[in-house]
């Protein structure tokens, strides 16, 4: 059985009726006080890890979904105050309805904040989102969006790339790392490499279904279908993380802050980001994800094999 969030009563602000209870933001608050609440904690994460300079440009990564949207949305509150520039960026995956609706979406929500909207899509740079030798369709898509959005990104004029990763999205991915034997330290900010910008995640320690309430209360628009490509066994342990904070309050914001602390690198030289030398995007790999992607979709190589470094 999941947490209860939402529960009738009276605020701490003095009115009363429909309140909202997260262990990891406190309360319970009202429908006036919550979505300040989340504004002051993205706030306090953007100042205290410097994720976006004074004077600099964010861009904010925009999928139609809540936590991207969301975000936009808060950054927006927050860019008179805290002096930086605000653009939004979108992939537009070109999978039928399902994608023209988020493009609709992510269009209604950069309008709203009064910012620029930049669009790409895959088969500018010669791929399709399918399923290509091992990579599924979701690794496809997930590898395809983040190869393209750095390049967004820049073209934009931003010097911070922001993504409305989760909590819960963080600690999935640290638990698949984790059973995988591999070691990646959960980091909300990553740093800018030659000719591309910094990486940030603001919603880092914020819960994913407080995105949800908070799109709700200030009417973000959103995409009200998930993608039908989607396959839920890939957010399987996010139940895991859910019945932690049952059983332990404040355990999920914990755990990350121990992850991020105390997982190490393996020494050795690793993977650093740097232009493929082929296409120029920012990559771990050699030649890149989209042009691995492009040869094997032209019947050139095989996408599950090791690449080169």
């Amino acid at each position: 059985m999941g947490r209860q969030f939402e529960t009738e009563g009276k605020c701490r602000c003095g009115r009363e009726g429909r309140l909202f209870h997260f262990t990891e933001l406190g309360g319970p608050l009202c429908e006036w006080c919550f979505p300040r609440s989340v504004q002051r904690r993205v706030e306090q994460f953007v100042r205290r890890y410097r994720m976006i300079p004074k004077g600099a440009t964010a861009a904010v990564a925009l999928s139609g979904g809540k936590d991207s949207g969301g975000l936009l949305h808060i950054l927006g509150e927050l860019r008179p105050r805290l002096n930086f520039g605000l653009v939004a960026v979108h992939v537009d995956m070109e999978l039928g309805e399902y994608s023209q609706v988020s493009k609709r979406v992510c269009e209604e929500v950069a309008a709203s904040v009064g910012v620029a909207l930049h669009i790409a899509a895959p088969s500018e740079w010669g791929v399709r989102v399918e399923a290509t030798g091992r990579w599924p369709i979701c690794a496809v898509c997930g590898g395809v969006r983040r190869a393209i959005l750095p390049v967004l990104a820049r073209h934009a004029g931003a010097d911070v790339l922001c993504t409305g990763h989760t909590l819960d999205d963080q600690l999935v991915y640290a638990l698949k790392d984790l059973l995988s034997g591999h070691a990646h330290p959960p980091r909300p900010v990553l740093p800018a490499t030659p000719g591309f910008p910094q990486k940030a995640k603001p919603l880092f320690y914020l819960p994913e279904e407080a995105m949800r309430v908070y799109c709700e209360l200030q009417r973000v628009p959103t995409v009200p279908v998930a993608c039908p490509r989607f396959n839920p066994a890939t957010h399987r342990f996010k139940e895991v993380f859910e019945q932690l904070e049952k059983l332990a309050p404040m355990g999920k914001q914990q755990l990350l802050h121990s992850l991020s602390r105390f997982i190490v690198r393996p020494k050795g030289p690793g993977r650093h980001e740097h232009p493929c030398p082929r296409c120029g995007i920012p990559t771990n790999f050699s030649p890149c994800p989209l042009c691995r992607l492009r040869e094997a979709q032209a019947g050139q190589t095989s996408c599950g094999e090791e690449p080169s470094r």
